[in-house]
């Protein structure tokens, strides 16, 4: 659980700066050698937009020019939130969706979602519930249940759903 909790306080400051990364997976996630977690490939990020300042800009892009467009879906399709699918604005409950699937697969050795293809696969995440229930690793706290749950709803607004960091 140190590497989990390694990965969340690397979200939360990306997402305290404003930025969301858009491919959170388990290749993106690399332990040195001394057990530090680095979470790499912010090629896809965008910084978040306040909403205050544009209504019509949710993100935009690091660097000179836009290498996507508005409503483009980008990201590995495994690890994709529901919004990532439905090319909707973004934000940082996206990267704690995601999270929370990386967080299922460390757990349990599988992924929460499958499908025969990448479209079936978009189809479960889209329509299915993540399983209540998984096969815990020996010495897994009861509370990462809860925590990977609520990290891998699909909705994310209202009580017992996703939270911003």
């Amino acid at each position: 659980m140190e590497y989990a909790i390694q990965i969340a306080d690397g979200l939360g400051k990306a997402h305290a700066a404003g930025i969301v990364h858009r491919d959170i997976k388990p290749s993106n996630i690399l332990v040195t050698p001394e057990g530090r977690v680095k979470i790499l490939d912010f090629g896809l990020a965008k910084l978040v937009e306040p909403p205050e300042a544009d209504e019509d800009a949710a993100t935009r892009t690091l660097g000179p020019a836009p290498l996507t467009e508005a409503g483009q879906i980008v990201g590995t399709v495994v690890y994709m939130s529901p919004e990532q699918i439905a090319g909707s604005r973004l934000d940082t409950r996206s990267d704690i969706f995601s999270f929370g699937i990386v967080l299922y697969e460390m757990i349990t050795g599988r992924r929460p979602f499958v499908g025969e293809s990448g479209a079936s696969t978009l189809q479960a995440i889209l329509s299915k519930d993540r399983p209540r229930r998984a096969v815990w690793s020996p010495g897994c706290p009861t509370t990462s249940n809860a925590r990977c749950c609520a990290a891998s709803a699909r909705i994310p607004s209202g009580a017992g759903r996703r939270w911003a960091t």
